[in-house]
């Protein structure tokens, strides 16, 4: 008899100050966080050179972990587009990583994430800080302790990595 394989998906909250991310263990619906965190880069950087160091330490993840599945936001603005452009770029960047590394590629827009998280598509930051606290599940004291004192780009990558095992994939793979 063969044993199922988990399948290991990262979510991700792109940003060029600030790079969120999560990856998960997903197996029969069952979610189990291995590990997060935030890529934080120099903002008196030049861009290019924040973007690299985003792509080396997402590909140190990837490597790491070897998730089969990425899951992001879609880009939403409303107040600030003046980083609409750099956030747009590196998203393209973290996409062409995965591609290359033959992952499926989701995307969610951020109202769908809050939704599958606290039930509201407009929660704040701390209903789906408490929300993603709240639906962990089985975690050491450690990596509970880690995801309470993350910055909100984590817990974004959390509940988008949430929202990929909870949600069906009707478009297929890509």
């Amino acid at each position: 008899m063969v044993k199922p394989v988990p399948e290991i998906v990262i979510g991700i909250d792109p940003g060029y100050d600030r790079f969120g991310w999560a990856v998960f263990s997903q197996l029969n619906g069952q979610q189990l966080l291995l590990d997060c965190g935030c890529i934080v880069t120099n903002r008196k950087a030049p861009r290019l050179e924040r973007y690299l160091q985003i792509l080396d330490e997402l590909s140190g993840i990837l490597e790491k972990y070897s998730p089969m599945t990425a899951a992001m936001e879609q880009l939403f603005f409303s107040r600030n587009v003046s980083t609409a452009l750099p956030v747009a770029e590196i998203r393209g960047l973290a996409m062409a990583l995965f591609l290359q590394r033959h992952m499926a590629v989701r995307q969610f827009n951020p109202g769908t994430v809050k939704s599958s998280v606290t039930g509201n598509g407009k929660a704040d930051k701390t209903a789906m800080r408490k929300m993603v606290l709240l639906q962990l599940g089985p975690v050491s004291p450690q990596l509970h302790q880690k995801v309470s004192d993350e910055l909100d780009d984590t817990i974004d990558a959390v509940g988008v990595a949430m929202t990929a095992i909870r949600t069906p994939n009707l478009e297929g793979l890509h």
